[in-house]
């Protein structure tokens, strides 16, 4: 049986076609609109919805499917248990997130880092109960934040290979951006070290594989954690 799982996000959207617990196709950047010439492609039995960018009205409109649709909410069943004082608040791109970390190690505490326009960090323990996290933003909104709040810093742009003196306005605004957030992940992942020495560390995002890169720590790189886990959740709602 075929499952679309499609995750609309701040930036775009991505969607994935499961079956028997195996990703066959994946894609982002389509429409809600563009999504009714894939569902008649792929022709899915069901399918699961998350979006932070659009309502669920706006998508169900949109899509115009008899297709059994399931959004995906705080009420929905989840593979672990929502411990998370203000779950009416919880973006379903986070609950999402944490569902594909427990379908991949649902024997481990897991800190999950969604490195995309916010940074996100969200902790499950080893006994499927999701305690929280922390948001803090990504570097396209600190650059963008150190142009708009300020009169004469320009906007730039990350680079790889980015030095830690800046020896021009430009390039220490990259340094600041980059290194201080580099910096960032590596004390937040120390200090959950120090409450859990297993912790295992899963990374997904946009700028995961920069990140993973720059961290000195063994950490599982899942691009597609979030279509995982949402497709985990619609096995627990069928």
């Amino acid at each position: 049986m075929k499952i679309l799982a499609i995750d609309f996000g701040t930036s775009f959207a991505k969607w994935g076609i499961f079956e028997d617990g195996k990703l066959l196709k994946k894609q982002k950047g389509n429409t809600p609109s563009e999504m009714n010439l894939i569902i008649k492609e792929e022709s899915p039995a069901k399918i699961i919805c998350s979006s932070v960018s659009m309502s669920y009205q706006e998508i169900a409109e949109q899509l115009n499917t008899s297709i059994p649709l399931h959004f995906l909410t705080y009420q929905s069943k989840l593979n672990f248990t929502l411990k998370y004082k203000s779950p009416e608040t919880l973006g379903t791109d986070r609950i999402a997130a944490v569902a594909g970390a427990r379908e991949l190690f649902p024997e481990n505490d897991c800190l999950i880092i969604d490195a995309g326009t916010c940074i996100t960090y969200e902790f499950i323990n080893a006994s499927g109960e999701y305690l929280g996290g922390a948001i803090s933003p990504g570097m396209e909104i600190k650059f963008k934040a150190l142009q708009q709040f300020t009169k004469r810093l320009p906007l730039v742009e990350r680079e790889e290979g980015t030095e830690l003196i800046g020896n021009t306005t430009q390039n220490a605004i990259k340094s600041g951006v980059i290194h201080g957030t580099i910096a960032e992940i590596r004390e937040i992942i120390r200090m959950y070290r120090n409450k859990s020495p297993n912790l295992r560390l899963v990374i997904c995002g946009g700028d995961s594989t920069f990140f993973a890169n720059h961290i000195e720590d063994t950490i599982k790189i899942a691009p597609d954690l979030v279509l995982i886990g949402l497709y985990a959740i619609q096995k627990y709602n069928d």
